[in-house]
């Protein structure tokens, strides 16, 4: 593309705006920023990028690790994007597929909160919460905590080998977006598998397909029957024991 990154942002934004009210958008602008900023290592297409996705990584990392000062979500977020950094060049190269790149990037930002609450600092300085008495679920609350060994898999384990498995969940989300037969398949595949939100939140993002939180467990369920039933994905998915 000969677009200037000034363009290609703003492509990027618009491009992202049209696939949040469901309508066709193209991930070419979006794919030519990360590109641009790995491959180049152009600081303004770096910039673009972390204007597009910073509240992204703030809400990955928030959703893993809570109830901590705004200051610390502040360093977590810094070390996430310092550890994309290191990854992107490769996962790149590797890929014409946004999905897999930013699945790469939420696996950074979950990776540096669960990393942040194994650690002795956080253990020193978590709050208090023991006050806090919990309460017995509604069964969709229990169905949304639910996290199957299918979800697990297609939710990008932390990598070892960055090339083998970068390039078994490309393959991995191709097979899976095949599957896909319908819109409302393809929001499911990519608002819960690959931006990990839970039902509640895609019920209240994609109201025009849901009449209720309900209808969106039952078509996660029936996406998730299809995705375990698919040979290819029952040969993948076993190879992800290694990139754990």
């Amino acid at each position: 593309m000969t677009l200037s990154v000034d363009q290609l942002s703003a492509h990027c934004a618009q491009e992202a705006n049209k696939y949040l009210r469901n309508q066709n958008s193209d991930d070419r602008f979006c794919l030519e920023l990360f590109r641009r900023a790995a491959l180049q290592n152009d600081e303004a297409a770096w910039g673009a990028v972390l204007a597009q996705y910073k509240n992204q990584i703030y809400t990955w990392i928030k959703r893993t690790a809570q109830y901590l000062p705004d200051e610390d979500y502040d360093d977590l977020w810094a070390m996430a994007f310092e550890k994309f950094l290191r990854y992107a060049p490769d996962v790149i190269r590797q890929t014409s597929s946004l999905a897999v790149v930013l699945g790469r990037l939420r696996d950074c930002a979950t990776g540096t909160a669960i990393d942040y609450l194994r650690s002795s600092h956080f253990k020193h300085t978590r709050p208090d919460i023991s006050h806090i008495k919990p309460t017995q679920p509604a069964q969709e609350d229990a169905d949304e905590a639910e996290v199957t060994a299918l979800e697990r898999k297609m939710q990008m384990p932390s990598f070892e080998s960055e090339n083998d498995c970068a390039d078994l969940r490309e393959k991995i989300m191709s097979i899976a977006q095949k599957t896909c037969r319908t819109e409302i398949d393809r929001v499911i595949l990519s608002e819960i598998y690959v931006y990990d939100k839970p039902p509640r939140e895609v019920f209240g993002d994609f109201p025009q397909y849901f009449v209720s939180i309900t209808d969106v467990h039952k078509a996660h369920r029936n996406l998730k029957d299809r995705l375990s039933r698919d040979d290819g994905l029952k040969t993948l998915l076993p190879l992800y024991q290694d990139c754990e």
